[in-house]
């Protein structure tokens, strides 16, 4: 890699936090949950060999069973009034081992729901922490950072960063409105009726999805668990699509446990130190990848 490239990506890694940067002060503010780090990979990525060249550089080796499939729905009103106020109401539900079925089921079975607020201003997000919506007794609440890397529309890498607050309840039925919805999110989006219709139109996915195995069992030079996602749109005839909407590979730190932090730390500086930005697919988030069908 060439001296230019690689000052460039180290003052890409300061200003999103990944190390102690110079060049963008972070504020004390509200302790995060935890840091997740997302690589957005191109989906040519998975059948060229780069993918296995990856894999090498990280030490870690896939296989198919550590593959789980999932249908995920990202709920909305009329316009995609929720996602564009920042809030994002998703219900995952496991479908099983292996890869997915080619034909998603129409009405997915009970999974974990959530809803969460996501902005890229900390502050904002952290406010929403306290709200009634994330005191359901069973809710597992989160307040966490997302560092996504991807391509710019010149091709140049690029790192984004975006903070949430979220609520989380498993075992739970798809909301089909408003009310159902405060079942488990008490007072969720107040200035709606209850009577408000939650729907995913086109926002159906099937993930296929992978925990990765370090080559060498328990080696300390890696975070505790890295997670390779595909997705696949599910067509308006109810079939899973041959091509991969995204490919995405994860890993987080958490916060209760330090010693994770300089792990993920690490790992991301390696990965961009050494593959070049045609290995990545441009960014945003997931949920707007997800969306995208809205303005086809």
């Amino acid at each position: 890699m060439s001296r230019r490239r690689i000052i460039l990506v180290s003052a890409l890694l300061a200003c999103a936090g990944l190390i102690p940067p110079p060049l963008c002060a972070v504020a004390a503010e509200e302790p995060l949950t935890g840091i997740e780090y997302k690589l957005r990979l191109a989906t040519e990525v998975l059948n060229d060999g780069r993918f296995e060249k990856l894999l090498d550089l990280i030490g870690v080796k896939s296989s198919d069973e550590e593959r789980t499939c999932r249908i995920i729905e990202f709920l909305d009103v009329r316009d995609a009034l929720l996602q564009e106020s920042n809030f994002i109401v998703r219900h995952r539900a496991e479908l099983g081992n292996g890869a997915c079925p080619l034909v998603a089921p129409n009405r997915a079975p009970k999974g974990l729901s959530t809803l969460k607020y996501r902005t890229r201003d900390r502050a904002r997000a952290a406010q929403e922490r306290g709200a009634p919506w994330t005191k359901h007794p069973r809710g597992e609440v989160k307040l966490e950072e997302d560092v996504g890397v991807s391509t710019a529309s010149d091709g140049h890498l690029q790192i984004g960063r975006a903070y949430s607050t979220s609520a989380s309840v498993d075992d739970v039925a798809v909301p089909l409105t408003l009310k159902e919805l405060r079942e488990t999110f008490p007072e969720a989006l107040a200035a709606l009726a209850d009577s408000a219709v939650l729907a995913p139109g086109c926002r159906r996915i099937l993930e296929e999805s992978w925990e990765l195995k370090p080559k060498t069992k328990d080696d300390p030079a890696l975070p505790k668990k890295l997670d390779l996602a595909v997705w696949y749109d599910v067509t308006s005839a109810g079939q899973k699509s041959e091509k991969p909407l995204l490919v995405e590979l994860s890993f987080k730190a958490k916060s209760d446990k330090p010693e994770g932090l300089p792990k993920a730390d690490a790992l991301m500086m390696k990965i961009l130190h050494t593959i070049d930005p045609s290995w990545l697919a441009s960014g945003g988030s997931k949920t707007e990848a997800a969306a995208a069908c809205l303005t086809k």
